[in-house]
């Protein structure tokens, strides 16, 4: 009995060694080529490598959603100028190269659609085909606008298409389709282009019948477009094939149009929103069978074409999300549709007037919307199954004066805002704000104005201002990865700048396992260029059974928290933590 009391003692001693925090933390640089495998091949990893952004808002759904790591701050890594003009063009971002267009077309023609280009009203009747012709004639002989490639890591310009008004492109499996309108044919009519997405060289040019004034976007090999008849201004949906090929078109009623929005396409549907030119504001919101054309439902929906802020519909895990107004009644919703049925799941009251894409990201819609009762701008954060509203905040800056606000995109837990107002077009001011409350984190002053929205891949945001300027921003200090291990975890914290950071405090707290709630925390006084590993080493008494979470945090005098939270379970002395989303 005595011998066997002692074993038990023994045993428990031995435990205990293994799992108290006795050994404390172990620092150690990686090598590049480690840094490479950290972020692409190490299970747990939380660098997105594979999430690009290849079309306009990041997906066919138009979720505007990405699980790319997002910059913390407003640091510029690099800013390189195309020499042309840029308008509602998002950058594109594939494989390490940044895909942008130039979208002339919108300055020329956009106005025409309106009364007065700097107030809200509509004509009498559209635009004569001579009027359009005459603004697009008076165009510039020397113009070199087109789609740009430019190196994502730098900035460097790789290639140039010399193109008169390509629309927002989408990048896939190393192609780029892009639609143009043939300013020398005088027939008002567009191409579909196909270019290798690494010379530039064109692989094929397919003519259409009709001006494309809509973003290309791509899902399950085929194509989707809005088009229109300058003619007789109705419009047509295309779907296409990848080689250009037209597959079924579903035309329009007469004076409907699809201007400046986009299509969203996911579980074998596809969504968009047109605008009836002689009924002032109203459209149809359409869900069509993706493969056939053949129409599932329609909803009748308030819309009107603000040419550098048309919002259009968001689908995502079987629901459509669009935004509702009335007019005269300044009141506005948003309605989660059914996807496959069009029957209402919930409407949010209340709104006020947006007329921007909302965002569906981690479970939630985030949406701009002006309240007339505050005369404000407001962001909307509301769940997405249920319609609850779960926060509201102010917009950033002059609120009032932003008045349609423009699309919020989301990474990382932050959402990422470039105002611009119907009065003064664009703002040149970028916002990141954080997604759990709608508070600002930091702000940017661009060179210009900007009236395009932000996109985010490998880390990076980029966005474009008016002039032609490009711009990237990315963080210095990174928290790179969280890992788990025999009786540890491990984080990896990265500096990615070209100087040595000082001061770098770093904390990590494990929930769950025997003992409950463990936090370990340090300050690397200096971290060079590259990745250091901060490894828990016997730290944490997480030996047991059951689920765990970890949470890491880093930071440094004057810079916002980082911070990184993934769940795993303890079996015994392993630890294993599930990858890393967002």
């Amino acid at each position: 009995m005595k011998k066997k009391s002692v074993g038990i003692f023994v045993c428990m001693l031995l435990i205990a060694a293994a799992v108290l925090p006795v050994a404390g933390t172990e620092n150690f640089n990686t090598t590049k080529l480690e840094k490479h495998f950290l972020g692409a091949t190490e299970q747990g990893s939380t660098t997105s490598v594979g999430d690009w952004w290849p079309m306009h808002r990041h997906d066919p759904g138009n979720t505007g959603c990405s699980s790319s790591i997002a910059p913390n701050t407003n640091r510029v890594c690099w800013e390189q100028n195309i020499g042309e003009e840029i308008y509602t063009a998002a950058p594109i971002v594939v494989d390490d190269r940044l895909y942008i267009s130039t979208e002339s077309f919108y300055k020329d023609i956009g106005p025409l659609f309106m009364s007065n280009g700097t107030k809200l009203s509509i004509p009498e009747k559209p635009p004569d085909l001579s009027e359009i012709l005459e603004v697009i004639m008076t165009q510039k002989e020397d113009y070199f606008g087109g789609v740009y490639c430019l190196d994502a890591d730098d900035g460097t310009l790789l290639w140039n298409y010399s193109m008169y008004s390509p629309n927002d492109p989408a990048v896939v499996d190393g192609k780029v389709y892009v639609t143009d309108f043939d300013f020398y044919t005088y027939y008002f009519s567009s191409s579909l282009y196909c270019l290798d997405a690494v010379t530039g060289n064109k692989i094929w040019q397919k003519p259409l019948d009709y001006a494309i004034l809509t973003p290309t976007i791509v899902a399950d090999d085929k194509i989707y477009l809005g088009a229109l008849d300058f003619y007789s201004f109705t419009g047509t949906f295309l779907c296409l094939d990848l080689n250009g090929d037209v597959i079924w078109t579903h035309p329009m009623q007469y004076s409907e149009l699809m201007l400046f929005t986009s299509p969203a396409v996911c579980e074998g549907k596809v969504c968009f929103l047109t605008w009836d030119l002689y009924s002032y504001f109203t459209g149809n919101l359409y869900c069509l069978n993706a493969e056939t054309g053949v129409n599932l439902w329609t909803k009748t929906i308030f819309n009107y074409p603000y040419f550098f802020g048309s919002r259009s519909p968001v689908c995502s895990d079987g629901k459509v999300y669009i935004s509702d107004m009335d007019i005269y009644s300044y009141n506005g919703q948003l309605y989660c549709y059914d996807l496959a049925t069009g029957q209402p799941e919930w409407t949010y009251y209340n709104l006020g007037w947006s007329f921007s894409t909302p965002v569906v990201c981690d479970g939630s819609v985030y949406i701009t919307a002006l309240d007339f009762s505050y005369y404000e701008m407001s962001i909307y954060c509301i769940d997405a199954e249920s319609g609850v509203l779960i926060w509201r905040a102010p917009a950033p800056g002059e609120v009032y004066y932003f008045f349609f606000a423009g699309s919020l995109i989301c990474a990382d837990d932050k959402l990422y805002l470039a105002p611009f107002s119907f009065y003064y077009y664009g703002q040149n001011t970028l916002y990141c704000l954080d997604a759990d409350d709608g508070s600002q984190l930091w702000d940017y002053t661009l060179n210009d104005e900007t009236v395009c929205s932000p996109s985010i891949a490998d880390e990076r945001m980029y966005i474009a201002d008016v002039y032609g300027n490009i711009y990237a921003f990315e963080d210095e200090l990174k928290l790179k990865r969280l890992a788990g291990g025999f009786l540890n975890v491990k984080a990896f914290i990265a500096n990615d700048g070209d100087a040595s950071l000082s001061n770098v405090t770093w904390y990590i707290t494990v929930v769950g396992g025997m003992f409950g709630n463990v936090t370990r925390s340090g300050t690397i006084p200096t971290l060079n260029p590259g990745i250091l590993g901060i490894k828990i080493k016997r730290a944490f008494p997480v030996f047991g059974f059951g689920s765990i979470q970890v949470t890491a945090t880093v930071t440094m005098p004057d810079l916002n928290v980082i911070k990184r939270t993934k769940e795993g379970f303890v079996l015994g002395p392993i630890v294993v933590l599930l990858p890393f989303l967002g």
